[in-house]
């Protein structure tokens, strides 16, 4: 779904050849993230295609290259993104590679709605948090101590980000 995002939010920006595509992703850094190979990127365009998120806009021919093919998001590409944004943040996805870009893009996404799925698992991960238990074994202590202190790390960001959307709609 990350690459999705970010084919869908690079060509949102304007039509681009893939080659062009990915040339943008790692100049953004994205590479350093994720795995960029024209492998899945290419696969991320042909499922795109399938579901009618882009579609071709011209080839062109250079000298004695091979064709190059020009896309751009469709309509249906547009709601795509915005429900991929909103379905990071409404199933709770905490693997950097699929949240980063979600939030990355998240303008391209009805906000108010990401707002209400962020506050959701903030709430999920506070009662979380109130589940402690005392483990007389030192080994399930730091194990118990390591998964709380990820929570809190957690709920924390997610807190901070909660405020920065708040922040940027006032």
């Amino acid at each position: 779904m990350s690459m999705q995002i970010l084919v869908l939010a690079t060509l949102k920006k304007k039509p681009n050849h893939p080659y062009e595509i990915k040339q943008t992703l790692y100049k953004d850094g994205w590479n350093k993230l994720i795995l960029i190979t024209d492998g899945n990127l290419y696969q991320a365009i042909r499922t795109l295609t399938k579901l009618e998120c882009i579609r071709e806009v011209k080839s062109e021919k250079e000298n004695n290259r091979p064709n190059r093919t020009i896309y751009e998001i469709t309509p249906t590409g547009e709601k795509h993104l915005q429900a991929s944004i909103v379905s990071v943040f409404e199933k709770q996805q905490t693997d950097a590679r699929t949240l980063y870009p979600a939030l990355a893009y998240i303008e391209h996404a009805d906000k108010s709605n990401v707002l209400q799925h962020i506050g959701r698992w903030m709430n999920e991960l506070s009662e979380e948090l109130n589940q402690r238990k005392e483990y007389n074994d030192k080994i399930n202590q730091l194990i118990q101590e390591h998964y709380y202190e990820q929570l809190e790390l957690q709920y924390n960001w997610l807190k901070r980000v909660n405020e920065v959307l708040r922040e940027e709609d006032s």
